[in-house]
């Protein structure tokens, strides 16, 4: 039987969108700062662990909507983000940490109220309760492998 190639100009197309990927994945990297991608974004608009201001602030604390310290409906609406805040370490429960206050978290001294701990996800600190869900989660998924 003889065979041919039926998909070239397929086969153009994939190499020509290879070339273009890897080309602006290049630029990327040379004129951007990946960095920038990880870091967690405050309620000032600020990157935490940037140069300037945040630099000793590398970790984006953010709260729960659900707690004392969002009542109103222009902060529920927009919550997480207007009173996430940089910390220098995810703080433990009822421990006040070293953060940059922002106009809609103005004390830090407001977080050691609040009745959960926090854990370390890449740049984040999120409730310990929701990082051991998602440790149980992914635990589980990976044991049906």
């Amino acid at each position: 039987m003889d065979r041919q190639c039926t998909d070239v100009f397929c086969g153009v197309v994939l190499v020509v969108c290879a070339i273009a990927f890897f080309g602006v994945a290049g630029y990327a990297l040379a004129k951007g700062d990946p960095e920038k991608i990880f870091s967690g974004v405050d309620g000032n608009t600020r990157m935490c662990g940037q140069p300037g201001q945040t630099l000793n602030y590398p970790y984006l604390l953010v709260v729960p909507y659900s707690t004392p310290l969002c009542t109103d409906a222009d902060c529920i609406i927009a919550a997480e983000y207007k009173t996430a805040v940089c910390v220098k370490d995810c703080p433990a429960k009822g421990a006040t940490p070293d953060c940059l206050p922002t106009n809609a978290t103005t004390s830090c001294s407001d977080f050691a109220t609040l009745g959960f701990g926090t854990k370390q996800v890449f740049l984040s600190c999120i409730t310990s309760e929701a990082a051991d869900t998602a440790t149980k989660q992914l635990d589980a998924g990976i044991s049906k492998i």
